[in-house]
C-alpha cells in the first residue's frame, strides 16, 4: 500500500479515538474491505476474518 493511500484510510478515522498505530487501523481496515467484496465467493468466513485478525504483528 502506498503512503498516500495510507494517509487517505487513516483520515476516516475517528478523531476521537485515542492514538492507534496505523498499522494496525490499516490492517483492519484491510479486513473491512475484504468483508464488503460485491460477490459473496470473495468475502472471507467469519473464522477467516478472526484468523487475519489474530495474525495482527503484536507491538
Amino acid at each position: 500500500m502506498t503512503d498516500s493511500s495510507k494517509e487517505g484510510a487513516t483520515k476516516i478515522l475517528d478523531p476521537r479515538l485515542p492514538t492507534i498505530p496505523v498499522h494496525e487501523a490499516m490492517h483492519v481496515f484491510y479486513v473491512a474491505m475484504l468483508c464488503v467484496e460485491e460477490q459473496s465467493v470473495e468475502r472471507p468466513t467469519m473464522r477467516e476474518v478472526v484468523q487475519i485478525l489474530a495474525d495482527l504483528p503484536k507491538p
